[in-house]
Protein backbone atom coordinates (compact mmCIF):
# COMPACT_ATOMS: atom_id res chain seq x y z
CA UNK A 1 0.00 0.00 0.00
CA UNK A 2 2.51 2.67 1.09
CA UNK A 3 5.69 1.21 -1.38
CA UNK A 4 4.09 3.83 -3.97
CA UNK A 5 4.15 6.41 -1.63
CA UNK A 6 8.47 5.53 -0.71
CA UNK A 7 9.21 4.98 -4.77
CA UNK A 8 7.77 8.20 -5.57
CA UNK A 9 9.64 10.22 -2.94
CA UNK A 10 12.90 8.14 -3.79
CA UNK A 11 12.57 9.27 -7.21
CA UNK A 12 11.63 12.92 -6.33
CA UNK A 13 14.85 12.33 -4.13
CA UNK A 14 16.73 12.57 -7.08
CA UNK A 15 16.74 16.08 -7.24
CA UNK A 16 20.38 17.68 -5.99
CA UNK A 17 19.15 20.36 -4.30
CA UNK A 18 16.08 18.42 -1.84
CA UNK A 19 17.83 15.62 -1.98
CA UNK A 20 18.77 15.75 1.97
CA UNK A 21 15.17 17.14 2.72
CA UNK A 22 13.19 14.25 0.93
CA UNK A 23 15.49 11.31 2.17
CA UNK A 24 14.82 12.50 5.43
CA UNK A 25 11.17 12.67 4.94
CA UNK A 26 11.33 9.20 3.61
CA UNK A 27 12.91 8.18 6.25
CA UNK A 28 10.24 9.34 8.88
CA UNK A 29 7.43 8.13 6.67
CA UNK A 30 8.98 4.17 6.81
CA UNK A 31 9.42 4.25 10.56
CA UNK A 32 6.16 6.12 10.80
CA UNK A 33 3.52 3.63 8.81
CA UNK A 34 4.16 0.13 11.50
CA UNK A 35 4.44 2.42 14.19
CA UNK A 36 1.13 4.49 13.65
CA UNK A 37 2.05 7.39 15.56
CA UNK A 38 4.12 10.29 15.10
CA UNK A 39 7.93 9.82 16.30
CA UNK A 40 10.68 11.89 17.25
CA UNK A 41 14.77 11.91 15.84
CA UNK A 42 15.64 9.44 18.50
CA UNK A 43 12.77 7.16 18.07
CA UNK A 44 13.25 6.88 14.27
CA UNK A 45 16.63 6.34 14.98
CA UNK A 46 15.74 3.32 17.45
CA UNK A 47 13.43 1.79 14.59
CA UNK A 48 16.23 1.51 12.26
CA UNK A 49 18.71 0.19 14.37
CA UNK A 50 16.15 -2.19 15.77
CA UNK A 51 15.69 -3.41 12.23
CA UNK A 52 19.42 -3.71 11.45
CA UNK A 53 20.17 -5.46 14.70
CA UNK A 54 17.09 -8.14 14.32
CA UNK A 55 18.49 -8.53 10.61
CA UNK A 56 21.97 -9.30 12.01
CA UNK A 57 20.60 -11.96 14.27
CA UNK A 58 18.78 -13.65 11.50
CA UNK A 59 21.30 -13.71 9.15
CA UNK A 60 25.46 -13.70 11.38
CA UNK A 61 26.83 -14.66 8.16
CA UNK A 62 25.52 -12.56 6.00
CA UNK A 63 26.26 -9.73 8.49
CA UNK A 64 29.77 -11.01 8.86
CA UNK A 65 30.44 -11.25 5.39
CA UNK A 66 29.04 -7.60 4.80
CA UNK A 67 31.14 -5.97 7.24
CA UNK A 68 34.33 -7.79 5.92
CA UNK A 69 33.49 -6.18 2.69
CA UNK A 70 33.37 -2.81 4.09
CA UNK A 71 36.80 -2.98 6.07
CA UNK A 72 37.98 -3.94 2.87
CA UNK A 73 36.62 -1.02 1.14
CA UNK A 74 37.69 1.06 3.65
CA UNK A 75 41.25 0.20 3.62
CA UNK A 76 41.09 0.22 -0.41
CA UNK A 77 42.91 2.18 -3.20
CA UNK A 78 39.44 2.96 -4.82
CA UNK A 79 37.39 6.36 -4.22
CA UNK A 80 34.15 5.53 -2.89
CA UNK A 81 32.16 8.73 -3.25
CA UNK A 82 29.11 10.26 -2.48
CA UNK A 83 28.55 13.50 -4.27
CA UNK A 84 32.06 14.43 -4.55
CA UNK A 85 35.00 13.20 -4.28
CA UNK A 86 39.15 13.41 -4.91
CA UNK A 87 39.16 12.51 -8.49
CA UNK A 88 36.21 15.19 -8.97
CA UNK A 89 38.49 18.24 -7.42
CA UNK A 90 41.90 16.85 -9.12
CA UNK A 91 40.50 16.13 -13.01
CA UNK A 92 36.98 18.39 -13.32
CA UNK A 93 37.83 21.62 -11.14
CA UNK A 94 41.66 21.14 -11.82
CA UNK A 95 42.71 21.40 -8.55
CA UNK A 96 46.45 21.12 -6.97
CA UNK A 97 45.13 16.95 -6.37
CA UNK A 98 45.90 16.70 -9.88
CA UNK A 99 50.06 16.67 -9.36
CA UNK A 100 49.37 15.14 -5.46
CA UNK A 101 49.61 11.46 -6.72
CA UNK A 102 50.22 10.03 -2.94
CA UNK A 103 46.75 9.00 -1.96
CA UNK A 104 45.17 5.65 -0.05
CA UNK A 105 47.04 3.15 -2.47
CA UNK A 106 50.57 4.10 -1.08
CA UNK A 107 49.53 5.54 2.36
CA UNK A 108 47.73 1.97 3.16
CA UNK A 109 50.06 -0.47 2.69
CA UNK A 110 52.79 1.89 3.61
CA UNK A 111 51.25 3.44 6.28
CA UNK A 112 50.20 -0.15 8.33
CA UNK A 113 53.85 -1.42 7.72
CA UNK A 114 55.61 1.30 9.35
CA UNK A 115 52.84 1.52 12.07
CA UNK A 116 53.79 -2.23 12.91
CA UNK A 117 57.45 -2.23 12.11
CA UNK A 118 58.69 1.27 13.30
CA UNK A 119 56.64 0.74 16.72
CA UNK A 120 59.10 2.12 19.26
CA UNK A 121 59.79 -0.11 22.21
CA UNK A 122 60.88 1.82 24.38
CA UNK A 123 57.41 4.00 24.58
CA UNK A 124 54.80 0.92 23.89
CA UNK A 125 51.96 1.66 26.03
CA UNK A 126 51.71 4.95 25.35
CA UNK A 127 52.56 4.33 21.51
CA UNK A 128 49.81 1.31 21.61
CA UNK A 129 47.36 3.76 22.89
CA UNK A 130 47.42 6.28 20.04
CA UNK A 131 47.37 3.72 17.16
CA UNK A 132 44.40 1.90 18.43
CA UNK A 133 42.46 4.78 16.97
CA UNK A 134 43.23 3.40 13.64
CA UNK A 135 41.30 -0.06 14.50
CA UNK A 136 38.90 1.78 16.68
CA UNK A 137 37.86 4.39 13.76
CA UNK A 138 38.04 1.54 11.08
CA UNK A 139 35.37 -0.57 12.98
CA UNK A 140 33.31 2.56 13.54
CA UNK A 141 33.32 3.76 9.95
CA UNK A 142 32.40 0.30 8.70
CA UNK A 143 30.06 -0.96 11.21
CA UNK A 144 27.60 2.50 9.69
CA UNK A 145 28.91 3.67 6.56
CA UNK A 146 32.02 3.73 4.20
CA UNK A 147 32.84 6.95 1.70
CA UNK A 148 35.72 8.44 1.05
CA UNK A 149 35.10 11.38 3.43
CA UNK A 150 34.71 9.19 5.91
CA UNK A 151 38.13 7.16 5.19
CA UNK A 152 40.57 10.62 5.23
CA UNK A 153 40.93 11.06 9.11
CA UNK A 154 42.14 7.30 9.09
CA UNK A 155 45.09 8.92 6.32
CA UNK A 156 46.55 10.80 8.88
CA UNK A 157 48.09 8.28 10.96
CA UNK A 158 48.42 6.04 7.95
CA UNK A 159 50.71 9.75 7.08
CA UNK A 160 52.98 9.31 9.89
CA UNK A 161 53.14 5.48 9.23
CA UNK A 162 54.43 5.78 6.23
CA UNK A 163 56.91 8.26 7.23
CA UNK A 164 57.99 5.87 9.43
CA UNK A 165 58.05 3.05 7.43
CA UNK A 166 60.60 4.85 5.16
CA UNK A 167 62.81 5.93 7.67
CA UNK A 168 63.02 2.24 9.68
CA UNK A 169 63.33 1.01 5.72
CA UNK A 170 66.80 3.67 5.26
CA UNK A 171 67.89 2.37 8.91
CA UNK A 172 67.59 -0.80 8.53
CA UNK A 173 69.85 0.45 4.50
CA UNK A 174 72.11 2.01 6.77
CA UNK A 175 72.93 -0.99 9.19
CA UNK A 176 73.57 -3.21 6.18
CA UNK A 177 76.02 -0.81 4.62
CA UNK A 178 78.03 -0.04 7.89
CA UNK A 179 78.14 -4.14 8.44
CA UNK A 180 79.10 -4.57 4.55
CA UNK A 181 81.88 -1.57 4.84
CA UNK A 182 83.41 -3.44 8.11
CA UNK A 183 83.45 -6.68 6.78
CA UNK A 184 85.29 -4.96 3.64
CA UNK A 185 87.58 -3.25 5.80
CA UNK A 186 88.90 -6.60 7.83
CA UNK A 187 89.11 -7.56 5.18
CA UNK A 188 91.06 -5.11 3.36
CA UNK A 189 93.12 -5.28 6.53
CA UNK A 190 94.11 -9.00 6.25
CA UNK A 191 94.92 -8.96 2.89
CA UNK A 192 97.46 -6.10 3.56
CA UNK A 193 99.04 -8.01 6.40
CA UNK A 194 99.16 -11.35 4.18
CA UNK A 195 100.64 -9.54 1.36
CA UNK A 196 102.92 -7.21 3.25
CA UNK A 197 106.78 -8.04 2.73
CA UNK A 198 108.14 -8.80 6.46
CA UNK A 199 111.09 -7.35 7.50
CA UNK A 200 114.29 -9.96 7.96
CA UNK A 201 117.17 -9.41 10.31
CA UNK A 202 120.38 -9.72 9.69
CA UNK A 203 123.62 -11.52 11.55
CA UNK A 204 124.63 -7.54 12.23
CA UNK A 205 121.29 -6.05 13.83
CA UNK A 206 121.07 -9.06 15.61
Amino acid sequence: MWQPAIAIVGLLAVARRWRPALLMCAGLFVALLPVGRPLDDGEVSAYFYGLGWQWIRLHPGAAAALFSRKMLYLFNRAHIFLNYSSPFYARDMRTVLLVLIVGAWLLVPLGGAGLIAAAPRDRIVPYLIWVSFVPAYAVSVAVFFVSERDRLPLLVPLCAGAGAFVDWGLGLFRLKAEATGDREEGTRRSWMAAVRPKRFHTSSER
